[in-house]
């Protein structure tokens, strides 16, 4: 029987059934023997007394786990291993089977291949579970299944893939296993998707009812792109339970003559964006929903539309969206990685959506807008092995000589070899320890006496991408920091005492930086740090807000500028005059970070004043700085607007100093720059750029090398 009987619209999954079914689409014909539970004693020795822990007792036997192995499929060269088991945990999450197929494929299990189907005690969620190793980082590859969902395209788009490479393979256990690896490949069901996104896109801004609405086609299509980035990140909070199905789906559409005007814009900017008792009138479903805070919910210009404040679109076209679109793909509100990726839309999708829709078209040479610009989407195994590289870089190059000073100090009456000999440090061994640490995410015994400065420079690191798109490296770059800062903090144990979500929330306001010159791009990229940490949010609806903080406000995080083109200098001496009111723009700016509603507007609004006070203050001073503080004034930093030069003093409240000597400024920058040839469109970049003293300039050259260089 199809997959299709055994999960649509299911309120309990037979798991027997279930594992039968994909089995058999995977081209296994070896018996299935479902009763073979792995005996006691080597369930001990495979998985060990903590791991164990993870799993559900088996029903008919009290010393075992239920933990099966069901097929055991042998070749000449290789074997493989299928295995059911039961965990305790009843949500499935990624670290506890992370911490069940790691424990398995270590050591000698490392030649195994394997795949895992698991469930929860209630019969309720079911994944299967490609493990392998990628070097020595375990990788696995995660399809999973609920109960009470349609059936969505995704298993259909994954067996296809599976059934196109298994057809023509030879008995070996191992090509088997490798042609799964390959079928398992979230990009099959990303492509579908944004194609998907893109038509219902396309519908909407040539829609005649919307374009009555919003005359200007470039208004209609950033109308567009903010509307399905707010629908798709309210679908996240649905898999948070912060929205229910009755107010976001096709079904609710239907009680509704005008869903957008009735209900969504209410949802947004009513809800939302307005804290609980400053709400007015609502519909009984929402008007207890969260307040999120954070900028996404904000109107902007535009939102209201250019006829009587109000923006008509047909519920025909949100019908089509969901039904046809939304409600056919699963979600998880997860960010994959290139080490951990499960078969449904993530969070990181957005950016693969938006990244292709900003501005959709470029009318001459009808290449997306991030194309024309000389940008695209960074593949997330890149993503990936840049930040592990730079931030390994960035611990051996702050810590070793540090670690190799204090063991000298320790011991004043010996050699620094002898010291580094007994205690079996050397500069290799050190640094091959970091990378592993940064590589695995296992923090390994040998580094655990230097645990608290590692944290502290992880804690501290400033870290910037100059051309940020729509997050893919700030996001890795958070993921990475926040994954080895909460394994530190339990060996030095602190500062995982106030969880997962303060964690991230500080390595936010301590590290991530991102620019970008589209305004899209920046609000995306906001959007994926918002996504990121509400994830970690425990809704508990008995609680003020749900329990819910209030999401960061990210406008000095993230900054809509040229990066390229500075602040024109201004007299050096004339900073001096202004030191109490830099320290004021530094409060205000750390304080504005998780400021909300009445109090968030008092912060702009003092900080206008100061910065235009300050500005004030360098023109009395010279008038050389004239340039300067005209722009200066002109910049406001709580609009996304394009900013034509960027100060990373002035708008992040970091000091770059061109000295090597000098130890402020960003500790990491890295990115995806754009490339785009100097003399395109007549050389207008060529004369933007020629006379701002680039060593690297030439005419015919490209603009990444000026990224570069910068």
């Amino acid at each position: 029987m199809s997959i299709r009987t055994f999960v649509e619209n299911k309120s309990e999954l037979d798991y027997q059934a279930l594992t039968t079914s994909l089995i058999s689409e995977f081209g296994i014909t070896d018996p299935i023997k479902w009763d073979a539970v792995i005996p006691a004693n080597v369930q001990q020795n495979l998985f060990g007394g903590e791991t164990l822990r993870l799993f559900e007792d088996h029903p008919n036997f009290a010393t075992q786990k239920d933990i099966r192995t069901i097929v055991l499929k042998k070749g000449q060269t290789s074997q493989l291993l299928i295995l059911f088991a039961k965990l305790k945990d009843e949500k499935l999450s990624k670290s506890n089977i992370e911490k069940v197929t790691k424990k398995f494929i270590g050591g000698s299990a490392a030649e195994r291949y394997v795949v895992w189907f698991v469930g929860n005690p209630s019969n309720t969620q079911f994944k299967v579970v490609l493990s392998g190793k990628e070097g020595k980082k375990i990788v696995l590859k995660t399809l999973p299944f609920g109960v009470e969902q349609p059936y969505y395209k995704t298993y259909d788009f994954i067996m296809e893939e599976v059934h196109k490479k298994t057809a023509h393979l030879s008995v070996e256990p191992n090509e088997l296993w490798k042609a799964l690896w390959k079928s398992f490949d979230i990009s099959v069901v990303n492509k579908k998707f944004y194609l998907d996104i893109k038509s219902s896109f396309d519908s909407l801004i040539n829609d005649d009812v919307f374009k009555g609405s919003i005359r200007i086609e470039e208004a209609r299509k950033q109308f567009a792109v903010r509307l399905i980035g707010r629908i798709i990140f309210s679908w996240f909070l649905k898999k948070k339970n912060i929205i229910s199905e009755t107010v976001l789906s096709s079904n609710a559409i239907l009680k509704y003559e005008n869903y957008y005007l009735e209900f969504l814009e209410k949802l947004f900017f009513e809800v939302f964006n307005t804290p609980q008792k400053e709400r007015g009138n609502l519909p009984d479903e929402i008007k207890d929903y969260p307040f999120l805070n954070g900028g996404l919910f904000e109107a902007q210009v535009g939102d209201y539309g250019d006829y009587q404040g109000k923006v008509f679109i047909d519920n025909e076209w949100f019908t089509n969206l969901f039904k046809n679109t939304l409600e056919k793909y699963n979600f998880t509100i997860d960010e994959n990685t290139s080490a951990n990726s499960e078969i449904a839309i993530d969070p990181e999708m957005l950016g693969r959506i938006f990244e292709n829709l900003l501005a959709e078209q470029n009318p001459e040479t009808q290449e997306s807008a991030r194309k024309s610009t000389g940008s695209y989407y960074t593949p997330r195994e890149i993503v990936d092995y840049m930040v592990e590289q730079s931030v390994s870089e960035y611990l051996k190059s702050n810590i070793i000589q540090d670690v190799i000073a204090n063991e000298v100090k320790q011991s004043q009456n010996q050699t620094e070899s002898v010291i580094l000999n007994e205690t079996k440090w050397s500069e290799e061994s050190y640094n091959q320890a970091i990378e592993d640490f940064v590589h695995t995410e296992e923090f390994p015994e040998a580094l655990k006496p230097f645990a608290s400065q590692i944290f502290d420079k992880l804690n501290s690191v400033k870290v910037l991408d100059p051309a940020c798109g729509s997050g893919a490296f700030p996001i890795g770059m958070l993921q990475k920091l926040f994954a080895l800062k909460n394994q530190l903090s339990t060996a030095i144990k602190v500062g995982n005492t106030k969880g997962a979500y303060e964690l991230k929330l500080q390595t936010i306001l301590n590290s991530i930086y991102g620019c970008d010159i589209q305004p899209m791009a920046v609000e995306l990229s906001r959007l994926r740090c918002w996504l990121s940490l509400i994830i970690d949010e425990d809704v508990d609806k008995k609680k003020p807000n749900w329990g819910i903080a209030n999401l960061p406000n990210l406008d000095f995080k993230f900054v809509c500028v040229n990066t390229l083109i500075g602040l024109p200098k201004m007299e050096q001496d004339s900073l001096g005059t202004s030191a109490e009111d830099f320290n004021n723009l530094r409060k205000l700016r750390e304080e504005f970070f998780t400021a909300s509603a009445k109090h968030k507007i008092q912060i702009e609004k003092e900080f206008t004043e100061l910065q235009q006070k300050v500005a004030e203050k360098q023109r009395e001073w010279s008038t050389k700085n004239t340039e300067a503080v005209t722009k200066l004034v002109n910049w406001n930093p709580f609009k996304v607007e394009k900013t034509d030069w960027f100060d990373p003093f002035w708008m992040f409240g970091i000091k770059v100093y061109t000295e090597p000597s000098r130890s402020d400024g960003f500790d990491i920058v890295i990115g995806n720059p754009p490339y785009i040839q100097l003399q395109k469109d007549g050389g207008f970049l060529a004369k933007q750029f020629k006379n701002l003293n680039f060593e690297t300039f030439a005419r015919t050259g490209d603009i990444y090398a000026l990224f570069y260089e910068k």
